[in-house]
């Protein structure tokens, strides 16, 4: 899939925006415990768990988030916040851990969670932890019963 490069740049600012205003150099004391990405006519914002706007940018070309679905967008966003998580840019953030980066639509509602950091622990993806609750169980219920 050949997502424009163009709307890549921009979706990447927009994130490095949002988190260089947590990146001073004092003690990890901020307490945010999600991003939350909206994208709304042909715009990306990003806010705080207190939804205050950290980061805006217009996605261009007009027409290209018309021609993207939401898995085409969410998957846009999973890569650059995957690339930026190796580059260690979340490493800069002075923030208590875990945080996580949510797509979300309007109405607020979370579509789907693309990056969890916690301090050396990085879920990139909910498909890694599908079946994990029933994997668990079934390992409980094995070391009870014997």
């Amino acid at each position: 899939m050949d997502f424009n490069q163009q709307t890549a740049t921009i979706v990447k600012e927009a994130i490095r925006k949002a988190i260089n205003q947590y990146t001073d150099t004092e003690e990890s004391s901020h307490v945010v415990t999600d991003f939350h990405i909206f994208i709304k006519e042909n715009k990306i914002e990003i806010c705080d768990d207190e939804d205050t706007l950290l980061a805006a940018a217009d996605l261009l070309p007009q027409t290209e988030k018309a021609d993207m679905s939401d898995k085409q967008m969410s998957k846009l966003l999973r890569h650059e916040l995957h690339n930026m998580n190796k580059e260690e840019e979340f490493d800069k953030i002075n923030i208590f851990k875990p945080f996580s980066f949510l797509l979300e639509n309007p109405e607020t509602d979370t579509f789907e969670e693309l990056l969890i950091v916690d301090d050396n622990n990085v879920v990139v993806c909910e498909e890694l932890l599908k079946g994990l609750d029933k994997e668990l169980d079934d390992f409980l219920h094995h070391l009870l019963d014997e």
